[in-house]
């Protein structure tokens, strides 16, 4: 019997996002899940287009290039708060009042739990 490699079910589209098993579904949002304790088996619940097998491939390499993966992941936060914040400092008055109320009522409901 001759074992073959599989071809790693992630590809880096032009902006430099990794995503899943040819989807729009990103790496970010894939390990996020994850690394909330969620199984492959649930992962593939909540993304019937993914197959199991991709889900566990891509766990697996996760699991083996951690560092380099929580790097791309930490870039990717840092780069997500940079650009809410640039986007919330052009809001109208309008959007930052309805902003300060949706933050009060999330937090009101916190406070409620």
């Amino acid at each position: 019997m001759i074992l073959e490699a599989d071809i790693l079910p992630l590809q880096t589209d032009e902006t430099g996002t990794i995503r899943v098993a040819n989807t729009r579904l990103t790496l970010d949002v894939l390990l996020g899940f994850y690394r909330q304790g969620h199984s492959a088996e649930q992962l593939q619940e909540g993304f019937p287009f993914l197959t199991l097998a991709d889900i566990h491939s891509v766990i697996g390499y996760y699991l083996r290039h951690r560092l380099e993966i929580d790097e791309y992941l930490g870039r990717r936060a840092k780069e997500a708060t940079e650009l809410r914040a640039e986007i919330e400092r052009n809001y109208t008055p309008e959007q930052r009042a309805f902003l300060d109320r949706l933050k009060k009522m999330s937090a009101e409901r916190r406070a409620e739990a």
